[in-house]
């Protein structure tokens, strides 16, 4: 089981948001640590979980649209994630000089 999946560091899991709140000093408790999972390596993970006083968060809400997002874009990689270019048509100079009389004249009109 993946450490993340496992319902007592799920519990520990925030997320980020754009929203400020003012909130009287007698609200507070004490200082946490949050940190964004990308800045935790798997081995140091299980232990910054660990603390009582230490957070992650992975996703970001945005209140305005009322959904959660990733708070990194992701570079994805693959043959279906990749454009497909027509093939290239090598049209040689000449020909192309065929298609108006001079540079000068409109061969096309959209």
């Amino acid at each position: 089981m993946k450490l993340l999946e496992n319902p007592n560091y799920k519990a520990k899991e925030l997320f980020s948001s754009q929203c400020s709140d003012y909130c009287s000093l007698q609200a507070l408790r004490g200082k946490c640590k949050v940190e964004h999972i990308t800045n935790l390596q798997d081995n140091v993970l299980a232990e910054f979980l660990s603390h009582k006083d230490n957070w992650l968060y992975v996703l970001s809400y945005n209140p305005s649209s009322r959904r959660l997002a990733s708070t990194q874009g992701a570079i994805r990689i693959g043959a279906s994630y990749q454009a497909e270019l027509p093939e290239y048509l090598d049209v040689e100079v000449e020909k192309r000089q065929n298609y108006c009389a001079s540079p000068e004249s409109q061969c096309w009109i959209p």
